[in-house]
């Protein structure tokens, strides 16, 4: 649902233009997938965690 993930453009326009960010159920176990490219390694892992995190908090998952 777009309304939904206006968070995750959010971090695409955060990038701006350097990198793209993938987000999706797995289709063999229960879990969502985060995937991130970015300019610098360290960048793609901040994404991803901060990523990871509000899918959790969306999800009502505990850490």
């Amino acid at each position: 649902n777009q309304t939904q993930c206006n968070w995750l453009t959010n971090f695409e326009t955060e990038m701006n233009g350097e990198g793209r960010i993938l987000v999706r159920p797995s289709g063999t176990e229960p879990l969502v997938r985060v995937m991130v490219e970015a300019a610098t390694d360290a960048d793609a892992e901040r994404y991803a965690q901060s990523i990871a995190d509000v899918v959790e908090d969306k999800m009502g998952l505990d850490k």
